[in-house]
């Protein structure tokens, strides 16, 4: 996988939303927000099954974390996944 630095970037900062986003559903039962919970549906059903179930059962372990971030790597190769992060990123107010 040969990532370029601003895709690197974009996966860490992508990474930075979800991740706290589903620590708070699992730990306080709080909804993800609209954008994120799409952006999240999308993953879901791309990546490996037993990623999603690790990554959903301990969001807060740095491991999940690594998981997260290897997945959506794999996934950049496709151009509607760097779209799709785009645009989330854009939603979150964040431009690279």
């Amino acid at each position: 996988m040969n990532l370029k630095d601003d895709e690197k970037q974009a996966i860490g900062l992508v990474a930075d939303l979800i991740m706290p986003a589903l620590v708070r559903r699992k730990t306080e039962g709080v909804e993800l927000e609209r954008h994120s919970r799409n952006f999240w549906n999308k993953l879901k059903k791309r990546l490996p099954e037993e990623d999603v179930k690790t990554i959903q059962e301990q969001p807060e372990d740095a491991a999940s974390k690594n998981k997260f971030e290897e997945g959506l790597g794999t996934l950049m190769s496709a151009q509607n996944i760097k779209m799709s992060v785009v645009a989330f990123l854009y939603n979150n107010g964040i431009e690279l």
